[in-house]
This record gives structure tokens, sequence and C-alpha cells, in this order.
């Protein structure tokens, strides 16, 4: 998190972006793995 009294660099945002690439690799799995089969299958085939 940046704080309004820092200074923004790229780096700040790499890493910003960087951790919120990491939580969606973990949140899309996890909520793939709760679904019923039926649904499961219906997704796979759009893959």
């Amino acid at each position: 998190m940046i704080l309004p009294s820092e200074i923004y660099t790229i780096a700040k945002g790499e890493t910003v972006i960087a951790n919120i690439l990491a939580q969606l690799n973990f949140i899309y799995p996890s909520l793939l793995f709760q679904l019923p089969p039926k649904q499961k299958e219906s997704i796979d085939d759009c893959l």
C-alpha cells in the first residue's frame, strides 16, 4: 500500500500489480474448486 505522503514510483506500481495478479492466481482456482462438477465441465469446455 502506498501512503499519501509517499512518492509513487514505477517500481512500487509494478509491485502492486504483481501482488494483485498473485491474489487472482490464488482466488480463481479456489473458486473453481468449489463449483459443482457440471459447472466445472462447462468451464473446461470453454477453455
